[in-house]
């Protein structure tokens, strides 16, 4: 993508809906219908965002200091901007999580909160990691559809562990028969992996242009786990583009 091209295509508010699924049966395990999400950028409102952080990739989130970072710890960046000149983007999601027997049938549902951090190293290459609110009451934070954050809630949140890094390629090549997807119908594709000991994640995060929408999946696979998480997101009209 163009210069700030992925940066300026995340910001904002998105829709989305979400299936996982069994990769043995297919059969439906749990879904969201009604999840909501944004980027918004970090710069300009808090202090030291963690260009010189101690947690980076090739630690996988642990430090001498220990595996949490405050947003606003000294030894930092001071304008929560990457050495690319973009801004770190916080990313919030809500929903309401449905689960289903064997038969898919509902079992029960509850609401659900989840945060990470997108720092970018690159125009289009970013360092995601798990985030998490100090103040577990302030719903105010959490909720991706308040897009004015207040400069004291952004600092209570805590850049903890090393989850995955996002590039995007123009050009995908299919590797076998279980590759994800090609690089079909103007998409751009990156492909990763998180190991979760005795855990794998593969990922793949797809931005369909001209139509605002982007898809993530998730193939993930260990002794007790064997499932695939498909997220669908929709960017609102009228959110930032």
């Amino acid at each position: 993508m163009e210069q700030r091209g992925l940066h300026q295509f995340l910001r904002g508010l998105w829709s989305f809906t979400r299936e996982v699924r069994s990769l043995t049966s297919n059969h439906l395990m749990a879904s969201v219908d009604d999840g909501l999400a944004s980027f918004i950028p970090m710069s300009h409102l808090v202090e030291n965002l963690g260009k010189e952080s101690n947690l980076s990739p090739e630690s996988n989130g642990t430090s001498a200091t220990g595996p949490r970072q405050m947003v606003g710890q000294s030894g930092c960046s001071n304008d929560g901007q990457s050495d690319a000149g973009l801004s770190d983007l916080l990313y919030r999601e809500k929903g309401t999580m449905i689960t289903y027997d064997g038969l898919n049938q509902q079992k029960m549902q509850g609401s659900f909160t989840r945060q990470y951090l997108y720092c970018f190293t690159g125009s289009d290459s970013v360092d995601v990691y798990h985030c998490e609110h100090t103040e577990q009451a302030d719903k105010t934070a959490k909720d991706p559809t308040n897009m004015d954050l207040q400069p004291s809630q952004f600092k209570g949140y805590q850049k903890t562990n090393f989850f995955h890094k996002l590039e995007i390629n123009d050009q995908v090549t299919v590797l076998d028969d279980k590759t994800w997807a090609t690089n079909t119908d103007n998409k751009l594709c990156s492909f990763f992996t998180h190991y979760c000991d005795p855990d794998t994640y593969e990922g793949q995060f797809s931005i369909h242009n001209g139509d605002r929408t982007l898809t993530t999946s998730w193939k993930v696979t260990g002794p007790n786990k064997s499932y695939n998480i498909l997220t669908k997101y929709v960017k609102e009209m009228n959110s930032t583009s």
